[in-house]
């Protein structure tokens, strides 16, 4: 147990950087054969900062485990279940939040014009 977890820690730090730099999605099958339009919908570098710290952080995980004997007696199960549940709420909320995606001011009430000034999109005309 002690090498697989410091193997798969080094492992998943190592995969967690590379995610994290954004050289990792040009390897993915399907971002190289996705079309440019689609590829400009998406902000890619915030999405794999987000997901090379959740790999990175699972590797840190694994780390501490195969490195100190009383963590992996005491606190490595909580520490995954935890990770696994910040991870769930993570897809979710990448899923959700648009963060990721371009913003589209005309969805505003009000949008900033050229110069700070604002501009309305007559969303709110009666």
């Amino acid at each position: 147990m002690n090498g697989a977890c410091l193997f798969l820690g080094i492992l998943f730090l190592a995969a967690g950087i590379y995610f994290y730099s954004g050289k990792a999605v040009n390897h993915i099958a399907a971002w190289k054969t996705m079309p440019e339009e689609e590829k400009r919908k998406i902000h890619i570098r915030p999405l794999c900062r987000n997901v090379g710290m959740m790999i990175a952080t699972s590797g840190i995980i694994f780390l501490l485990s195969g490195a100190w004997y009383a963590f992996r007696k005491s606190g490595f199960l909580w520490c995954m279940v935890g990770w696994m549940v910040l991870s769930g709420a993570d897809v979710y909320w990448i899923g959700k939040s648009g963060r990721y995606l371009p913003f589209c001011w005309h969805f505003l009430p009000f949008f900033p014009g050229r110069n700070g000034t604002v501009l309305f999109s007559g969303w709110l005309k009666h």
